[in-house]
């Protein structure tokens, strides 16, 4: 995740030495520090992208030789997402997504944190799961997401209060209705915990239904 990364690599000529080693890399060409222990290193500026390292060693007699390998510069940080989440299970599974744009150096783990827990998230294409392993208190939860990739970047997800666990699911009731009337007004109760929405479903027909209070 270095804009300036320290290139490297080794060297040796025992009859006539090396004289310089000159490194090519992203249009520019610069020579490379010859250390006693038979290395040599350099640190050139370079945006993010993949390039080619080309090191061209000349030796005394004015032999040369070349050596080639890749770079990859990675400054940007993967992106997660939390799913939001209603529910009454207590050690619920977690997910999300998480990209990594250009040029990815690839994700190589996520870590979930919620009520107090750190989890280790499983990760398939840009999707990930963890399931919460100590049973949590009904409440609401703010999940965070933070996902790391090769390059060392890390990025946490952007949103707050993800997880809501209910203490228990709702219960509906349907009052009984005899009418000659063609639309009638259904009615009924529900008791629950954060209700966000009930549907009324008729000889095969879904309603919306407006909930207040209990009714």
């Amino acid at each position: 995740k270095n804009s300036t990364p320290m290139l490297s690599g080794t060297f040796g000529d025992a009859l006539t030495g090396i004289e310089s080693i000159m490194v090519t890399v992203a249009g520019q060409t610069a020579a490379a520090n010859l250390n006693v222990d038979g290395t040599w290193s350099i640190e050139l500026p370079v945006s993010d992208g993949t390039y080619t390292v080309t090191a061209l060693a000349t030796d005394g007699a004015g032999n040369t030789a070349s050596a080639t390998s890749s770079l990859v510069v990675d400054c940007v940080a993967p992106a997660p997402t939390v799913a939001s989440l209603v529910t009454t299970s207590t050690t619920p599974t977690l997910t999300g997504t998480v990209s990594d744009a250009s040029p990815s150096s690839g994700v190589t783990s996520l870590l979930v944190a919620v009520g107090g827990q750190t989890l280790t998230a499983s990760i398939s294409g840009n999707t990930w799961t963890a399931v919460v392993g100590t049973p949590l208190a009904a409440g609401t939860y703010d999940v965070v997401a933070t996902a790391i990739d090769a390059a060392g970047n890390s990025g946490v997800d952007v949103t707050t209060n993800e997880l809501v666990i209910q203490s228990d699911a709702p219960v509906v009731t349907v009052n009984p209705v005899v009418t000659n009337n063609q639309k009638p007004v259904l009615s009924g109760t529900v008791t629950g915990a954060n209700v966000a929405s009930l549907s009324v479903k008729v000889n095969g027909t879904t309603y919306a239904a407006k909930v207040t209070g209990t009714t």
